[in-house]
């Protein structure tokens, strides 16, 4: 490792504050636990940069970043230090303005941690990108000021080789998100997940939100196939999913579920194999949820066919 850090403080009543800035840089890094298991990743290099200021429990990030040989993360904006480890931690985190962006090389990643990755006995990926977007920023709409956020998630070339056998999962999976925060709470302007064996999205607020989703369970299993070990787990089928959820006063909710699946087929090792012609399930729910103290559910049926 080696490092250059300055750091400035007033430690005045009035004028508490500590500022920190520098890099820091190290190479050969490596790394073993338990959860690990025989992994044992080594970073060839990372290097962090970067200015926080810390002033009443507020940090202030400006250009943070962290670069490594298996990806790139970067943040501006600013954090209540006071509930960063608490539940209500994240709550606070997305009413604060900030920006993060990061990468990851997946072939890199799969490298260094087969294991853990579960990555398939004889197979190397050999290409792959996995990104990811989040902004949050004020919002001012017919007078109330609120949050908008946009958060995005996306993995590309997806590419491994097994032998002299090339492998290619295209469109692996993109998640898209925009929100807003109005008068009644946040509103799920667009929730979208899209793959070449999904297809879900969602909108609404915390008194009227729907989903719905479509699944091919086989094609999950081809592409995932040939990247990971499954463990002789198989899943096939093809169906669709809803939900939809209602609070129709300040407090009662009900939500109803139904999903149907054809040619369903679940089979592990060492066991009969779960096989049925179509299968449909569905639920409904009422209770009560004002989202601070008073949650519960009072009545709830589920029924599998």
């Amino acid at each position: 490792f080696s490092s250059s850090l300055t750091c400035r403080w007033d430690h005045r009543p009035d004028h508490r504050r500590i500022l920190v800035e520098g890099d820091v840089t190290g190479e050969d890094l490596r790394l073993a636990m338990p959860a690990l298991g025989n992994d044992r990743p080594t970073l060839a290099s990372l290097k962090a940069s970067g200015q926080v200021l810390s002033q009443d429990g507020w940090l202030q990030c400006d250009r943070l970043s962290v670069e490594t040989d298996v990806g790139a993360f970067s943040m501006t904006g600013v954090l209540d230090g006071r509930d960063l480890a608490t539940s209500a931690g994240l709550g606070k985190l997305l009413r604060q303005t900030c920006e993060i962006n990061g990468n990851l090389d997946l072939a890199r990643l799969a490298a260094i941690l087969p294991e853990t990755l579960r990555i398939k006995k004889g197979t190397q990926i050999t290409s792959g990108q996995a990104q990811v977007s989040f902004s949050s920023r004020p919002r001012k709409e017919a007078g109330y000021d609120g949050m908008q956020w946009q958060g995005k998630l996306e993995t590309s070339n997806l590419t491994a080789a097994q032998g002299s056998r090339k492998l290619v999962w295209q469109q692996p999976i993109q998640v898209n998100v925009a929100a807003h925060d109005g008068p009644q709470g946040p509103v799920i302007e667009n929730l979208r997940c899209t793959a070449n064996f999904l297809n879900l999205q969602a909108a609404g607020t915390r008194d009227m939100l729907t989903a719905t989703a479509t699944f091919d369970l086989n094609r999950l299993a081809d592409q995932s196939a040939g990247f990971v070990d499954l463990g002789g787990l198989k899943l096939a089928g093809a169906g669709t999913a809803q939900l939809s959820w209602e609070r129709l006063n300040e407090e009662h909710f009900e939500a109803v579920g139904e999903m149907r699946i054809l040619g369903f087929q679940l089979s592990v090792p060492n066991r009969p194999a779960w096989t049925e012609d179509v299968v449909a399930a569905s639920f409904n729910a009422t209770g009560r949820a004002d989202f601070k103290t008073n949650n519960r559910v009072d009545t709830a049926a589920l029924r599998i066919e």
